[in-house]
């Protein structure tokens, strides 16, 4: 387990280089990429960079699954030298880039056929997609645990690097038209709730140096938790506008408001109140993510409107 405390934290691990032995199996490197989304499910992209000499038939990834957890995978791609990506299927093992299940959480796939020629020192990559839920434990008022094992603590081979991140790509991103299109997405569901979004964006060019798809999500949590815990019929107004040199957007509810109790907290993990309920893990996302980006997201509230203002750097 790693201790995330009142940030989300993921963390990058290094290890200890290693030598690789004569006739074995080892892991030149293992670089994770993940990310957690608003429902605190773990969606997960590992490369597996594999050194084989011998006679090897292919590789195993074993995942360690806890009560309450569940996996669900997604893909499984071969990376050849020049970059082409080749689809592995799922099958009985019988073809090289072939795929199954052996036990409950054992997955195997095959390399090379008995009768192909060993392995020497030979480099395969592979890359595999899948989804961990039930992976965040509450630790307390303020923290949790992030209880997923990235590494293979069942296998004698030596991996020479381990690296975890969470994903985020900086990009220059016209926040406006990004606010616009996001809003539009909750038609349907502002139209259930008897109410509609009203997006309104001042000047334009409103860029921003900030990741598109997690500036995307945040806005997503927002609105969801401006429909979610408003009156039906309440109107939602989502803005976007350049301040003292950076760029701002709000989402901001005419509901009844958060009270003033739960208004310091809202940010925490787990933390539902009348007001502020469901999973209690969207909003702390939200900030940790707006932080990541060198942003910063804040909340007013006063009965009759709630501010959230997600603050970028421009």
């Amino acid at each position: 387990m790693s201790r995330l405390s009142k940030r989300i934290g993921l963390f990058v691990l290094l290890a200890a280089a290693t030598a690789l032995p004569a006739k074995e199996l080892a892991w030149k490197s293992i670089d994770v990429r993940a990310r957690l989304d608003e429902k605190g499910a773990l969606h997960v992209v590992e490369t597996q960079t594999m050194v084989f000499d011998g006679d090897w038939n292919g590789g195993e990834r074993v995942f360690r699954v806890l009560p309450g957890q569940s996996l669900k995978f997604s893909s499984l791609t071969r990376i050849a030298p020049d970059g082409t990506r080749h689809l592995l299927t799922e099958g009985g093992l019988a073809a090289v880039d072939e795929w199954g299940w052996t036990g409950e959480n054992i997955l195997r796939w095959r390399s090379r056929l008995p009768t192909d020629p060993e392995f020497s020192n030979t480099e395969i990559v592979y890359e595999l997609a899948y989804t961990l839920t039930g992976v965040l434990v509450k630790q307390g008022d303020r923290s949790y645990l992030l209880d997923h094992d990235f590494a293979f603590p069942n296998r004698e081979w030596p991996i020479r690097g381990l690296r975890v991140s969470l994903e985020l790509h900086p990009e220059p991103t016209d926040v406006g038209a990004l606010a616009k299109s996001v809003s539009a997405e909750f038609t349907p569901a502002a139209s259930r709730h008897n109410s509609k979004v009203d997006v309104r964006v001042n000047g334009r060019g409103l860029e921003a140096s900030c990741d598109p798809d997690r500036v995307a999500q945040i806005v997503r949590i927002l609105l969801d938790n401006a429909l979610t815990h408003t009156p039906q019929g309440t109107r939602i107004e989502v803005a976007a506008a350049r301040e003292n040199g950076q760029v701002n957007l709000t989402v901001q509810d005419h509901g009844l408001g958060i009270k003033r109790a739960a208004l310091a907290r809202v940010f925490e993990p787990f933390y539902t109140s009348d007001d502020v309920q469901g999973s209690g893990l969207g909003l702390a996302i939200a900030r940790e993510l707006a932080e990541r980006m060198e942003g910063h997201l804040a909340v007013e509230s006063v009965p009759g409107r709630t501010t959230f203002t997600l603050e970028l750097p421009a």
